[in-house]
């Protein structure tokens, strides 16, 4: 079971408004002794028929601190948990039993890493939300992200403010951002791992994803969801032109890639010799062969 460990969260704001029926809550997370990185969880509201309050959907939730949870409790009523990737769950139990009564939804990579937690809904599919009891499938779509298959990550659109919620799957630590880069090494990291790149992720993801897939799963998600603002878990809320600056970074990054791993498969498929060189390696090889021949006719 993993452990819970509550000390490595620092909350650093309340509830920040970004538009209608949306907050998000900033925090910095440890992650190497003496090192922080900032992180941020974000609360989706939607209208219930006949309710005074909204009800909530709490993405990548946060340590539950008193002063968090009332703060929460005068802004609607949490009904949904969602631990949206494989990295971002440690704080999920903590925070359902926090809110009795809501239900833990989650992609099945993360139900199989947190097998302590008692998940209600699994996701296998983008379709399985359409089963989820109460999710307000007219309001907060969701996209299971895939080519990424490690991480699992679940994908919000929330149609009343047009915003994308996104998790680990672009960073945005833009110059003159809201959110600074953090301190050395992480950094030093992000330098060097192109983590400066606007709404993109680093390259260590490619060791991570599958290309082709990864860009097709985006590309389904740029072209039917409307959105214009960007909230990801790391790096600046991008409030506007958000689809341009998705496509523009992770997609194209997915697409790039994709296109350098179909090149380089053409060329093993006609061997270690790009085909424009293939004439003059035959030829080459003729003269060798030559050569080889004579050289075995003067030795006898």
């Amino acid at each position: 079971m993993p452990k819970k460990e509550p000390s490595k969260l620092e909350i650093t704001t309340g509830l920040v408004s970004r538009g209608t029926m949306i907050w998000t809550v900033e925090g910095k997370f440890q992650v190497l002794p003496f090192v922080k990185a900032p992180v941020r969880m974000t609360i989706l509201g939607f209208v219930v028929p006949n309710a005074s309050k909204p009800n909530l959907i709490v993405y990548s939730p946060f340590q539950p601190t008193a002063e968090l949870v009332d703060s929460i409790k005068k802004i609607g009523n949490v009904a949904f948990v969602v631990a949206p990737n494989s990295m971002h769950h440690v704080f999920a139990g903590p925070f359902k039993e926090a809110f009795p009564g809501c239900k833990l939804v989650g992609a099945q990579v993360v139900a199989n890493k947190r097998f302590d937690l008692a998940f209600e809904h699994v996701l296998k599919t983008p379709k399985d939300v359409g089963q989820v009891e109460g999710w307000p499938i007219e309001t907060v779509l969701v996209h299971l992200v895939e080519g990424c298959d490690m991480l699992g990550e679940l994908a919000l659109l929330h149609r009343p403010s047009k915003t994308l919620v996104l998790c680990d799957m672009a960073f945005n630590y833009e110059h003159g951002g809201e959110v600074a880069l953090p301190g050395p090494p992480v950094s030093w990291y992000l330098r060097l791992t192109g983590g400066h790149r606007r709404c993109c992720v680093t390259e260590p993801f490619r060791w991570m994803v599958d290309a082709p897939v990864l860009k097709d799963s985006l590309g389904a998600l740029l072209r039917s969801w409307d959105f214009e603002q960007v909230i990801m878990a790391h790096g600046s809320v991008i409030p506007s032109g958000g689809k341009q600056a998705l496509t523009a970074g992770t997609y194209s990054w997915a697409s790039d890639l994709a296109s350098k791993l179909e090149a380089t498969a053409k060329r093993r498929a006609v061997g270690p010799i790009p085909a424009e060189y293939l004439p003059y390696a035959a030829v080459g090889a003729a003269a060798l062969g030559v050569g080889a021949l004579l050289l075995l006719r003067r030795s006898k």
